[in-house]
């Protein structure tokens, strides 16, 4: 059964992309990063010429904790990511923050004698109507405002999430999430 379930896993992964083909008009915001690898095909592809680039950094942010998320970003370039500390952040494109909302609840892990605390891990969506879907450690999928990171409703999921993955948005406005082990599978919301 454990296999069985490993493939259903793999099969989620690997297929819920497909469902987001470039003929299909997933509810993404119309950004250049909108989502885990940027756009619903998650090909990792930017729009951004690069090679001007001259390594400098620009300006830092500092999170009372650690980083897993990846940022995301807004129509009007605003930056937003979860950080282990239990808010999601939005930062304006010079690095001053513009909000931040306690999502989730800050969870103890112990690896070989070294502690970590996680909270919010899976990297955030935004969708066409601004809203952005994140889950939480603690099992939570919230859909918060881009503009002021008023919480529009939160979803129990009962379930661990992949918090390495992002929310995707279908066509119809339904969300979904991937699973982890045991109770592996993709839920729709």
């Amino acid at each position: 059964m454990k296999n069985v379930s490993s493939l259903v896993v793999l099969v989620a992964v690997i297929s819920l992309p497909l469902f987001f083909s470039k003929n299909t008009l997933a509810q993404l915001a119309n950004t250049p990063w909108a989502t885990l690898h940027g756009d619903a095909q998650r090909t990792g592809a930017s729009e951004y010429k690069t090679g001007n680039i001259n390594g400098k950094v620009k300006w830092t942010f500092k999170t009372k904790a650690g980083i897993e998320s990846s940022p995301i970003i807004g129509p009007d370039d605003t930056i937003y990511f979860g950080s282990h500390d239990g808010y999601l952040y939005a930062v304006y494109p010079d690095g001053k923050e513009k909000w931040k909302v306690k999502l989730g609840t800050p969870v103890r892990k112990e690896f070989g004698g070294n502690v970590s605390y996680t909270s919010i891990a899976s990297t955030p969506t935004i969708a066409k109507d601004g809203t952005i879907y994140v889950a939480s450690l603690d099992q939570y999928l919230f859909a918060v405002n881009s503009s002021d990171g008023t919480i529009k409703w939160k979803f129990p999921l009962n379930i661990s999430i992949d918090h390495w993955l992002s929310p995707a948005v279908g066509e119809d406005g339904t969300v979904y999430v991937v699973s982890s082990m045991p109770r592996a599978g993709v839920i729709a919301i």
